[in-house]
């Protein structure tokens, strides 16, 4: 027991050692793995940033465009509106000039005519004078008057004519006024908005300016992540490496566990068979106990009886009333024994009834003896020191065995105890090797993981290389699901090996079925 409980001590610093070893590298994997995620995060989110950055600038190009665009255009429309201002200004010049030339005949005209009715009135008051004198003088003045009226007539014609020109000019000055105050506006207007985007233009610049110092930092931070992706491929060389010692070392171990298990199974089975025989001799002394107690009840009974004989004849010296009182005596012990029989027959087991009937054989074979030969006191104190002789040796074997009883349940509980520890000893062996093997399975898990990404990472950088040199091709749909529909079918392949093998061999089947529900 020492030497099993020394070995499962340094089976359990070994565990200890074993557990250290692989939560450490545990550790290292996932701090690795951390530091894989946060690169590949930091270089998403770079890309991501990047991304961005190419989209904000194409979009700030074709708004720079779209801005030059709209600028081009409004300059032409400012020039077309220029031009047409000119044109117009031209025009009102002209229309000013033939208002100011029309204004001027018409008032040259007008004095004209107060000139001719100044003479008209004139030469009709002389007219007037002369017709009181002459009624019937009529001369070329009348004619000159009719013709000074026509053209009077005429001329108020020309007259409202050009008034009616010259109303019709004002208002198409005031509509172009209008219309060049409004184009005064416009061209307001866009120049702000010129100068806005301007601006805008300027600020857009600045922030194109911006990003790319900013891809600039992160294509030097892509190379700095370059590196650091060498560097844990190196880690992860040496981790692998390490993992494989730490797996030979795991190997060692399990062998030796089960050396030890081999062992401590032996020496649990031989110690299983001791106990055996241990309980099959508890079982003899229970028996024997039993049959002793027995006999201490039947004889504790016979001395009850002889005793009640004793006292019965004790103050009698008549040999009649002796023998008659040990009649009496006789039938009441007959009595009393048949009830004893009755009794004995419901408690003790076929050898018991034998040993008792011989006693009882030899009891009646006295009393028969004490009968004829009427035998006194001294034969029945004979009897009774020769029984309670008996009941002293057979209370010294009662002791005798107690103390072996004793002893053997000493040595059972010793040996129960002893049992105990060594299946507890064995279970705990067991479990930890249940615990290895399982470590183990996530180990080889756990490896098989880091293989799949360290194998995805360098796709992924393979697939950025060719992206950034540009000779990546994107797959067709059609061969994505052929690859798709080969998985599934090397997976189902995979499925029914594993299935074989878990009915081919049962020890294999908790791996395999941890391996089955991981796929």
């Amino acid at each position: 027991i020492a030497s099993t409980s020394n070995e499962t001590q340094k089976i359990e610093q070994g565990i200890l050692q074993s557990i250290a070893e692989q939560t450490t590298l545990q550790k290292a994997a996932q701090s690795i793995d951390k530091q894989t995620q946060g690169m590949q995060a930091q270089m998403h989110a770079k890309e991501n940033e990047a991304a961005q950055v190419r989209n904000e600038l194409a979009r700030i190009k074709v708004d720079a465009l779209n801005t030059i665009a709209h600028n081009d255009q409004l300059k032409s429309t400012i020039k077309d509106i220029d031009e047409e201002l000119k044109r117009k200004e031209q025009l009102v010049a002209k229309y000013e000039v033939e208002i100011r030339r029309r204004n001027d005949d018409i008032e040259k005209k007008m004095r004209d005519l107060d000139s001719l009715n100044r003479k008209f009135e004139s030469l009709k008051s002389k007219f007037e004078a002369q017709a009181g004198e002459q009624e019937a003088a009529v001369g070329p003045l009348e004619a000159t008057i009719k013709n000074l009226r026509n053209e009077i007539d005429q001329k108020r014609r020309a007259c409202n004519d050009l008034q009616r020109m010259w109303m019709g000019t004002q208002t198409e000055l005031v509509k172009l006024s209008n219309e060049a105050s409004i184009l005064s506006e416009r061209i307001g207007e866009m120049k702000s908005q010129s100068a806005v985007l301007t601006q805008k233009r300027i600020r857009v610049e600045g922030q194109v300016r911006l990003q790319q110092k900013e891809i600039s930092e992160l294509q030097s931070g892509i190379a700095g992540m370059h590196t650091d992706m060498s560097k844990l491929n190196e880690l992860i060389g040496l981790n692998q490496k390490n993992f494989s010692t730490l797996e030979g070392d795991n190997f060692t171990l399990e062998t030796d566990f089960v050396n030890t298990l081999k062992d401590l199974e032996e020496s649990a089975i031989r110690i299983e068979t001791q106990v055996r025989s241990t309980m099959e001799q508890k079982e003899k002394v229970k028996q024997d106990l039993i049959e002793k107690e027995r006999m201490i009840m039947v004889l504790e009974r016979k001395i009850e009886l002889e005793k009640e004989v004793q006292a019965a004849f004790v103050h009698k010296d008549d040999g009649s009333e002796m023998i008659q009182g040990m009649k009496r005596e006789i039938h009441r012990m007959q009595l009393r024994y048949s009830q004893l029989m009755r009794r004995q027959e419901e408690l003790m087991v076929e050898m018991e009834r034998a040993i008792f009937k011989r006693d009882s054989i030899s009891t009646r074979g006295k009393i028969k003896q004490a009968q004829s030969k009427a035998a006194g006191k001294g034969d029945l104190k004979r009897t009774v020191a020769d029984l309670s002789k008996r009941v002293s040796d057979v209370e010294s074997e009662i002791n005798k065995y107690d103390k072996q009883v004793k002893q053997w349940d000493a040595e059972q509980k010793d040996l129960g105890i002893r049992m105990d520890e060594a299946g507890t000893s064995v279970r705990e062996l067991q479990r930890e090797e249940d615990d290895m093997l399982v470590q183990m399975h996530t180990m080889d898990k756990q490896k098989e993981m880091l293989k799949q990404e360290i194998y995805s990472l360098h796709k992924m950088v393979k697939r950025y290389q060719a992206l950034d040199q540009g000779k990546y091709e994107a797959k067709d749909a059609a061969e994505v699901d052929e690859g798709l529909s080969r998985a599934i079918e090397r997976q189902s392949t995979l499925r029914q090996i594993m299935a074989q093998l878990a009915a081919t061999d049962g020890r294999l089947a908790s791996s395999l079925e941890l391996y089955f529900n991981d796929m």
